[in-house]
């Protein structure tokens, strides 16, 4: 029998709804593997013990990868914030939060394993990668995966657990809840009056380009 901790899939999996669905565009699947037992598989390969036994193990060790990299990165006078990206199963991404040592606000651990990525990939598009964070993402983390095609992302330590250390974005999760409007970043319209084709201008720079 395949044991895990109470809460483990809702706090390591943002988006277990996509495992639901199945295959995601041309993203590779794990093969299903056979129940201890049985000798063979029934259905959906998301529907057997050996399938899930399997991703947990794999996913089990990139997470402690990333966890291993949150912990060095203390040690280097950081924030506990590690991340581990990886494409179709194989490792292209390691980073930590390095704002201490840039001063960006920006450069949280998935955001540069998302930078480094791209090179690697030579292209914006990541679908088909997938994301090890120590941490709850962030927004700004869970956006910038949303805009590059991440489908899956996985946490170890939730909000709730970084909460007491002023380590968690549960506020700014309930901020960008708001209509824009309504939030505490003040947001407003303000194009000049003689203004205008400026992404028309791109549309055609665009279609030129690809001519």
């Amino acid at each position: 029998m395949l044991h895990a901790e109470p809460g483990y899939f809702s706090r390591i999996h943002l988006h277990n709804e996509t495992l639901r669905r199945g295959p995601v565009n041309n993203v590779e699947e794990p093969h299903a593997i056979s129940s201890p037992g049985r000798g063979e598989t029934t259905g959906s390969p998301y529907s057997t013990l050996g399938y899930w036994k399997g991703i947990i193990m794999s996913s089990e060790q990139h997470m402690r990868e990333a966890l291993a990299l949150a912990r060095d990165n203390i040690k280097a006078g950081g924030r506990p914030f590690g991340a581990v990206l990886t494409y179709k199963g194989q490792v292209i991404a390691r980073a930590v939060n390095e704002i201490h040592n840039t001063q960006d606000p920006t450069c949280h651990a998935e955001m540069q394993a998302i930078r480094q990525a791209s090179r690697v990939l030579d292209r914006p598009d990541l679908d088909g990668c997938e994301i090890y964070a120590s941490g709850h993402p962030c927004p700004m983390c869970l956006a910038a995966m949303h805009l590059c095609g991440i489908r899956r992302a996985w946490f170890a330590y939730s909000n709730d657990e970084g909460e007491p250390y002023g380590l968690s974005t549960a506020d700014i999760y309930a901020q960008m809840a708001r209509p824009p409007l309504q939030q505490e970043v003040v947001l407003r319209s303000l194009k000049p009056a003689d203004e205008e084709g400026l992404y028309a201008q791109w549309q055609a720079g665009q279609a030129n380009g690809a001519a």
